[in-house]
């Protein structure tokens, strides 16, 4: 199937699996019925493939969702949002144009392959057993709570100055050695109005230090 095909798919409220339409590089991927869909594959991490068509795309009628893979979709930027896909266990989003994937709070994922999204958000996904991020140059949000294998020191290690939107790191269990280089810079002056708090907002007070809790 070529690229320049147009496919609509309108799913069914028995489908749980439509299986890989990758090949087909739909433009628009329509799932306001598909209430009992469990896997969707649009993109693909094949070498050299990439989806120019795709920019916008609602899974929020998907409460059973378990996998969703947009790889290659680049033109699908901004928010890919998750929140209401409490059973989701892989997230393939590689080499897509996604800046930022909101995940549920919890849950049960266990695969999370991100592009080189500016705001990594990751809450209570102890779970999680496989991530990876194309980047971290992106990222100028950065909040990981409960989270052990997203290394949040090591991003944030040399390029405090760069988050913007702000630090909240929790339950971190970290072994830094003899380099607590990373610890010195976040009671810096670089890291000073970078307090994200409960809400993931980000504090008025300039002066406030990032909150960190753990070992």
């Amino acid at each position: 199937v070529g690229a320049s095909d147009t496919v609509y798919l309108y799913s069914a409220s028995d489908l749980t699996d439509i299986g890989d339409i990758s090949a087909f590089r739909p433009y628009e991927v329509q799932l306001a019925k598909a209430t009992r869909l469990k896997k969707l594959i649009i993109g693909s991490t094949a070498s050299g493939y990439a989806n120019g068509r795709l920019s916008a795309l609602d899974l929020s009628a998907c409460a059973l969702l378990t996998e969703i893979n947009v790889s290659g979709c680049v033109s699908l930027t901004g928010t890919l949002d998750l929140t209401k896909n409490g059973l989701i266990e892989k997230v393939y989003a590689k080499n897509s144009g996604i800046a930022f994937v909101s995940l549920p709070n919890g849950g049960l994922l266990s695969v999370l392959h991100l592009p080189a999204v500016t705001n990594l958000t990751a809450q209570n996904q102890t779970g999680l057993t496989e991530f990876s991020c194309e980047s971290y140059e992106n990222i100028n949000t950065l909040r990981v709570e409960n989270t052990p294998i997203i290394p949040a020191l090591d991003i944030i290690k040399d390029r405090i100055a760069q988050f913007t939107g702000g630090i909240r790191i929790i339950g971190v269990n970290a072994d830094l050695g003899d380099d607590t280089s990373v610890l010195e810079q976040l009671v810096s002056t670089a890291a000073q109005g970078k307090y994200l708090n409960n809400n993931g907002v980000l504090s008025d007070d300039k002066t406030a230090y990032p909150h960190v809790t753990g070992t």
